[in-house]
């Protein structure tokens, strides 16, 4: 895809999001948009396919170690052949980010998100780790650029989730092994079997309600690593 290139790479890439809402179809799952989307960066003119970089397990373990860490400026594209790369599912499909771009300040993740009722499902995940949020709403057929702050989450809020959540797999292990023991249902094999505490983080924002139609923090972030 040709590019003006007059036009800044962070407003290309919000120009590239706000354009592909019309091919977007309501019936597409979230792997069928993200490999749309992977595909139209790609297009750009000024930007190449990264997944060579971690090929290696060491270089992706690290990378994905300074990705939760907020170290956004320890991995930048100094010294490799392109400046600005893009890899889609860096970390794998059950992993955030969907989306991860590498430029020569270091780099930043975005992510995937749809649902009819206009709020968010994290999952295991969080607004966390400094990234921008593509959410499709399939009931109004609109697509919003968000960030991590318009939820005012930042690193204190990850590492006080990943405390609590940590805390609650504790206390979910304690509360089985005491009701079981008081029944006297503790012995043999079932004393090495535990309840896993699955994280969820449950969201009940309504996204048109905290989404800044100028976009402040979504342009920040892009100028800051793209311009």
């Amino acid at each position: 895809m040709s590019t003006n290139k007059l036009v800044k790479k962070s407003e290309q890439l919000i120009n590239l999001f706000s354009a592909i809402v019309d091919d977007i179809k309501n019936d597409w799952k979230s792997k069928d948009r993200e490999v749309y989307v992977s595909k139209m960066i790609l297009g750009l003119d000024w930007i190449e396919d990264g997944s060579f970089l971690i090929k290696k397990k060491k270089t992706k373990d690290y990378l994905k170690k300074i990705y939760f860490d907020y170290d956004n400026d320890l991995f930048t594209t100094v010294g490799l052949p392109n400046q600005y790369y893009f890899i889609h599912e860096p970390f794998g499909p059950r992993s955030s980010p969907d989306y991860l771009f590498i430029t020569p300040k270091g780099f930043f993740g975005g992510e995937d998100k749809t649902k009819k009722s206009g709020n968010i499902e994290w999952n295991t995940g969080t607004p966390g780790e400094n990234k921008f949020i593509s959410f499709y709403d399939r009931k109004d057929q609109k697509l919003y650029l968000l960030h991590s702050l318009d939820w005012g989450w930042t690193k204190e809020h990850s590492e006080s989730y990943s405390n609590s959540t940590a805390q609650l797999q504790k206390l979910t292990e304690e509360i089985y092994k005491k009701n079981f023991q008081d029944k006297g249902l503790y012995v043999g094999p079932i004393t090495k079997m535990f309840p896993y505490h699955r994280r969820m983080l449950l969201d009940r924002n309504k996204i048109k309600d905290i989404y800044d139609k100028d976009m402040k923090n979504v342009k920040s972030l892009f100028e800051e690593y793209l311009d």
